[in-house]
């Protein structure tokens, strides 16, 4: 088993992908708070994403964690999804990517060396 090459908490080191995270999980804030000031049944359907959306978020984390041999379990990431990690953790799977990308087309250069 490897381990991760792009750290959990260095968000900043991809900014445009990190700023797109935080854009798009306010929208369920939006529909929290819609529902609050309506009292509509659509917060609802933001709400039970909230709890779907992290599982199939673990789910993806699983599968691409597969992929590359990486440690972790799905109870995990379920959990760091739910604990609103979910731009840090989406950042880092972003940046992972970039890096083995980046060593299988550049075998010479050290991809952690290079920003994104």
């Amino acid at each position: 088993m490897s381990s991760w090459k792009a750290g959990l908490c260095d968000c900043t080191k991809a900014l445009p992908v990190c700023c797109i995270s935080c854009i798009a999980t306010s929208a369920i804030t939006q529909g929290l708070t819609a529902n609050k000031m309506y009292d509509e049944c659509g917060g609802w359907f933001f709400c039970i994403a909230c709890i779907l959306g992290p599982i199939g978020c673990a789910m993806n984390r699983r599968e691409f964690r597969n992929e590359y041999n990486i440690e972790g379990s799905f109870a995990n990431d379920c959990l760091m999804y739910c604990c609103c990690m979910g731009v840090c953790l989406s950042t880092q799977e972003f940046r992972e990517v970039h890096f083995r990308t980046l060593s299988k087309h550049k075998q010479t250069e050290k991809p952690e060396e290079k920003e994104i």
